[in-house]
């Protein structure tokens, strides 16, 4: 199963037409944390996920809901 910041990336990534790099740094987070998000099961903290969540035009509360299901 995907895990919620890796499904965001991804949406953040095709409607804001930044590279995953460019959003790292917009939302606070390193590279690395963003690599292991799609590797691994490494969620983003909240305030991350929250920034994420709107550079991917998504609800912000919405995929905290999801990610805090998951976990």
């Amino acid at each position: 199963m995907e895990n919620v910041t890796s499904k965001v990336l991804k949406t953040a990534v095709e409607k804001s037409g930044l590279s995953e790099y460019a959003i790292a740094k917009k939302i606070g987070i390193t590279q690395q944390n963003l690599y292991r998000s799609k590797t691994t099961k490494y969620e983003a903290n909240d305030d991350a996920l929250i920034k994420l969540a709107q550079i991917a035009q998504l609800n912000p509360l919405e995929v905290l809901a999801e990610k805090h299901i998951q976990t």
